[in-house]
């Protein structure tokens, strides 16, 4: 790593540091925790930024090398998630994380929340900053949504946090049975859709990308910095940043003031072009569950009603386009003009109020408690 160190020009080495151009932070270090420096001495505070820094600096050198393993390693080292989860999230294949993981013999360590309640959902996202303290496990789980999303389930489910698992399980289970065809389409339909319905609701939680576009590293309350944005804008030379001066937000590149030290690789920018997010909205994983209960509507007869609700409930899950015209309803109008559901809702161009109430009060937590459909115990 040093030999690697020494690619940087001295004069430069001070601007490096990690690709996101920030400093780790007390929480990041992982040695204090919420702001508490009792029983951490000058001397080990200073010792771990050094190391953190040196860790940092290897792996942004390593990225610039299209060496996304090894980046990978060094940043989740250097204690850098934000950086660690932009290589495993938009550079590295998902076969490539399944050998790097077992390359590592990386497990999640257990943790134990204060409160003792750490299969408690709710308990366990709102008390834990960013879901988890250590970074290992923190990075461990990016990857396992990075794997989910790609179908890899039974590889990505030893990363998941305990209190993920009954909803990634019958998640996986609702989504098989439903691409089953040993059982009839009335059951893959119901299948389908209960599992849209977890990918709508539970989606941050069981496929959020932690950076851009989704922000899972903020539970979705921020909109995340655009590093791909950068990082091409870096692989040409040149600074980008939003502008926001007009009727719609802008990114616009200039010459920098100084020369980056390293640039990306023309590697890292093939194939973060080539990612599934590359360009997706935030929270994608929406539009994923609206696409499964189109789906699952069209598996059941054209003129069914629970088929119109289907696609409804889907059209619920997102917005009308900038011009208000929403695709999912019309959708709905021309294709099930027959039904009672399709008929009321164009009398009143829209959803029922009845109708969207019980939408937004389906519950996580209720649907565990219920069978899967074609069970013997859903007859």
């Amino acid at each position: 790593m040093a030999d690697a160190l020494r690619l940087i020009p001295q004069s430069s080495r001070s601007t490096v540091i990690s690709i996101t151009e920030s400093r780790p932070s007390d929480y990041d270090m992982g040695l204090l925790h919420e702001g508490d420096f009792s029983g951490v001495s000058v001397a080990k505070l200073d010792t771990g930024l050094r190391h953190s820094r040196f860790f940092a600096d290897c792996g942004a050198v390593l990225l610039s090398r299209a060496d996304f393993a090894g980046a990978l390693k060094l940043f989740m080292d250097a204690q850098c998630p934000h950086d660690a989860a932009y290589v495993a999230e938009h550079l590295m294949t998902a076969d490539e994380l399944i050998t790097f993981l077992r390359k590592q013999s990386l497990q999640p360590i257990p943790e134990i929340l204060p409160s003792g309640k750490e299969n408690d959902v709710q308990n366990w996202s709102h008390e834990h900053d960013n879901r988890t303290e250590n970074i290992q496990n923190r990075v461990l789980y990016v990857i396992a949504r990075r794997l989910a999303r790609e179908f890899y389930f039974n590889d990505a489910r030893p990363y998941y946090p305990p209190a993920m698992l009954p909803y990634f399980d019958r998640f996986v289970s609702l989504y098989r049975r439903g691409q089953s065809d040993a059982v009839s389409r009335e059951v893959r339909a119901r299948c389908l859709m209960e599992a849209a319905r977890l990918h709508r609701w539970m989606g941050m939680e069981l496929f959020g990308a932690e950076g851009e576009p989704d922000g899972a590293m903020w539970d979705g309350d921020y909109s995340p910095d655009h590093l791909t944005l950068m990082r091409r804008s870096q692989f040409r030379g040149l600074e980008g940043e939003w502008d926001w001066t007009g009727e719609k937000s802008v990114w616009k590149e200039q010459k920098p003031k100084e020369p980056f030290p390293l640039r990306p690789s023309a590697e890292e920018i093939s194939r973060m072009k080539k990612n599934m997010l590359w360009g997706r909205p935030r929270f994608h994983y929406r539009a994923v569950a609206v696409q499964m209960a189109r789906e699952a509507s069209n598996l059941l007869p054209r003129e069914s009603e629970e088929s119109a609700m289907m696609l409804a409930e889907g059209g619920c899950w997102v917005r009308p386009v900038e011009d208000g015209i929403d695709p999912m309803f019309e959708e709905l109008i021309s294709r099930f003009a027959k039904t009672k559901f399709a008929q009321e809702a164009d009398a009143r161009r829209w959803y029922p109020d009845e109708f969207r109430s019980r939408v937004f009060n389906w519950s996580a937590e209720a649907s565990l408690k219920q069978p899967i459909p074609g069970d013997k115990s859903a007859d």
